[in-house]
């Protein structure tokens, strides 16, 4: 039985980055050793090493309908807003400024 007070959907998604955040910790844990992972605070889940973000992930979990992750998916432009708000309002800083002329990884104007 559901009810407007139900948070089914808000646990499942909780529980989700728990455990994203669980398996992605063991897989570096060899590699990198020591380092610092959370939950909710910088983003969904964040890597960081000696207090330096290292790593930020948005995760996304749907229980009524198929995820699409396509250029007007509203998750999509979501998690690029809650990235913008935490760069404008100190929370977060960029370690390159990049030059608007810039190509992107695998981009047509990048020989990669």
């Amino acid at each position: 039985m559901s009810s407007q007070f139900d948070a089914t959907a808000s646990m499942l998604g909780y529980l989700y980055q728990v455990r994203l955040a669980l398996l992605d910790s063991l897989r570096r844990l060899r590699r990198l050793g020591t380092f610092s992972v959370s939950i909710e605070t910088l983003d969904d889940v964040a890597f960081e090493k000696q207090g330096s973000p290292t790593e930020l992930l948005q995760t996304k979990h749907h229980i009524d309908r198929q995820a699409n992750l396509s250029d007007a998916s509203p998750d999509v432009w979501k998690s690029l807003r809650v990235w913008v708000d935490a760069l404008q309002h100190g929370r977060l800083e960029s370690r390159e400024e990049p030059s608007p002329n810039a190509a992107l990884p695998g981009g047509p104007n990048n020989a990669d």
